[in-house]
């Protein structure tokens, strides 16, 4: 389940969307996923009950995420494609999220479960590669080994250990205010690395979307301090 929803599933929609997107927006859109992880956390867990803080926090983000992606719907074509792509990123993460939260602590010890994800997420990755593409896929790596370390490592397998025991100890809803760093870093790396640039639409979208954020990941915590 999280090699699917975490794995090789975003990745391949990531790597299809941002070939569409520059990675600002689309670091954007994911970072709605701590929105629909509140939603669903409220239904399917106790401690996650929404209150009116967390309510007014969801609408606004959501409304911050139709900002952002209502023009490029409307144009369609492939930008269309990319941002709904993203947007099931950001549900292919949720409910990563959720279900990491699900699993009993008996059984989900998260070094394990993140070995789990990425040990699945590979080898489905590799079965479609070599179905889609075919052996001659593999033929640039040798020139790249040091940036797939890095990703595979840096990038993925030691934050994903981090994010599962983050998941534990702090719920879903809590655990997704990594989200934060997202938009932030794509965007400046976008900007300064890959001479992207970005419409005044994106960052009031953008904005909203973590002022929403922020409102429904300490909405329990201001409950709880009045």
């Amino acid at each position: 389940m999280l090699g699917t929803t975490n794995g090789w599933v975003p990745n391949v929609l990531v790597a299809y969307a941002l070939v569409q997107l520059a990675s600002g927006p689309a670091a954007m859109i994911q970072a709605g996923g701590p929105l629909v992880t509140a939603v669903f956390a409220h239904f399917l867990f106790a401690e996650e009950r929404m209150g009116a803080k967390r309510l007014a926090g969801i609408l606004l983000g959501m409304a911050g995420v139709a900002l952002l992606i209502g023009p490029r719907l409307i144009e369609g074509g492939g930008t269309a494609l990319g941002v709904l792509a993203m947007v099931g990123v950001m549900l292919g993460y949720s409910g990563g999220n959720l279900y990491a939260r699900a699993v009993p602590a008996s059984a989900g010890d998260p070094a394990r479960l993140a070995l789990g994800q990425q040990v699945v997420s590979g080898l489905v990755a590799l079965a479609l590669t070599l179905v889609f593409a075919g052996p001659v896929a593999f033929a640039p790596m040798t020139e790249h080994v040091p940036a797939m370390l890095a990703l595979g490592l840096l990038a993925t397998a030691i934050p994903m250990a981090v994010f599962m025991r983050l998941i534990r100890a702090a719920g879903p809803t809590r655990a997704a205010m990594t989200g934060y760093l997202v938009p932030s870093v794509a965007t400046i790396l976008g900007i300064v690395v890959l001479g992207e640039t970005l419409e005044l639409r994106q960052v009031v979208g953008g904005c909203i979307i973590l002022v929403g954020v922020f409102l429904v990941t300490t909405s329990r915590r201001a409950a709880g301090a009045a």
